[in-house]
């Protein structure tokens, strides 16, 4: 595929990562892509409006930029304001420094059509086909008429001395198709490399010798961090804009990621039972990626 079928599917996962609900604001269906590849976006208190843009102008005594411009989000005539973070408008981080997901959502996108070009050449090369050469051209017609009847489910007759000189060249490579594995992994590598980036666990089934459990999940703290940037982001952004007066609620979508349940919560502890429970899910779940 190409890579910006890629990139649609990438953003379109993306997309559910998070919810976002609120009973005072409207939140675009494409906010998480907004957010994503530009790396903040900031909600008008006064204005009720959206705007994608970036901090600009000096930093405060505190090391940190807070005013902001950007842009409304309508097609046309669109409106360019200026505010400062925290008292005109709230800024939405996508993690603690503001930075996009757009360069490796791109990435991760060129290295899959790569990939997917790679598997066509294989499966191309691995055709069977040899290649006939023909002297002339009453020799070439007689050849091709052949190959028509054969299609054709027909028998063949034909005159001997016509095919004499026939070279039969084979150009393909008849392994090809087993090195295809190879380059299949590779791809489950690529899925699983960026859903882990973005903090999505999957643990791929390794078919090389010496992989043990430690190497599987092994970095799964680094999975976590990377999640955890984004999550405290849009978190704190939940926090200041209730403290502006509106009710904002980010949380994990539970397909992915676990929620506490109310027994958990009141008795502080975990339901040990219920990763027994769920690991059959889990485990179906593991490459929808």
């Amino acid at each position: 595929m190409e890579k910006s079928i890629y990139e649609k599917i990438f953003y379109k996962r993306l997309n559910i990562l998070f919810k976002w609900k609120s009973d005072s604001i409207i939140f675009p269906k494409n906010f998480e892509k907004l957010l994503r590849e530009n790396g903040t976006i900031a909600y008008h208190l006064e204005k009720k409006i959206w705007l994608l843009g970036d901090y600009k102008g000096l930093r405060n005594r505190d090391g940190n930029l807070d005013a902001y411009i950007g842009t409304t989000l309508q097609t046309e005539n669109k409106e360019s304001i200026e505010g400062i973070d925290g008292k005109d408008i709230i800024v939405c981080r996508n993690n603690d420094l503001g930075y996009p997901d757009k360069e490796f959502i791109t990435y991760m996108s060129e290295m899959n059509e790569e990939t997917d070009k790679s598997i066509r050449y294989q499966l191309i090369n691995s055709r069977n086909i040899p290649v006939i050469t023909a002297t002339n051209e009453i020799q070439k017609r007689e050849i091709e008429s052949a190959f028509e009847y054969i299609k054709a489910g027909k028998p063949v007759v034909v005159k001997s001395k016509l095919m004499d000189d026939i070279n039969v060249l084979d150009i393909t490579d008849k392994t090809a198709i087993e090195k295809m594995q190879y380059i299949d992994t590779f791809q489950s590598v690529l899925e699983k490399q960026f859903s882990n980036y973005f903090g999505i666990a999957i643990n791929m089934i390794d078919k090389r010798a010496q992989v043990n459990s430690y190497e599987l999940t092994s970095h799964d703290d680094l999975t976590s961090l990377d999640f955890l940037c984004a999550y405290e982001s849009r978190l704190t952004f939940c926090e200041e804009m209730k403290k502006a007066g509106f009710n904002v609620e980010c949380i994990k979508n539970p397909i992915f990621f676990d929620e506490p349940e109310k027994k958990e919560i009141d008795t502080g502890k975990p339901d040990e039972t219920k990763d027994m429970k769920e690991q059959p899910e889990r485990e179906n779940m593991e490459g929808r990626w």
